[in-house]
């Protein structure tokens, strides 16, 4: 398994490194307060980067209101499960 990680590593290296040699030629970004000269590769990387965290940060929100259902239906059961022990010992 350490082989296989290893190997697509430095299959994943290779290809960002002949990415970034092949988009090496100089973009202008225009942004609210200015203008910046990036190689296309760095301004690609840089957009998947922030693609990444505002995903992250989604899912994180939705972890966490998916976490408090299962807590509040948990509960819901809990006390369902309660309710039918305490029918079946009054019978």
């Amino acid at each position: 398994m350490r082989i296989f990680t290893f190997i697509v590593t430095i299959i994943l290296l290779f290809m960002g490194i002949s990415f970034a040699i092949l988009n090496d030629n100089m973009v202008s970004m225009h942004y609210y307060v200015g203008v910046a000269r990036l190689p296309l590769s760095l301004l690609l990387t840089l957009a998947f980067i922030v693609g990444v965290c505002v995903g992250l940060l989604v899912s994180i929100g939705l972890f966490f209101k998916a976490k408090a259902s299962q807590r509040h239906l948990r509960k819901q059961l809990t006390m369902a499960q309660k309710e039918i022990a305490h029918l079946h010992h009054r019978h």
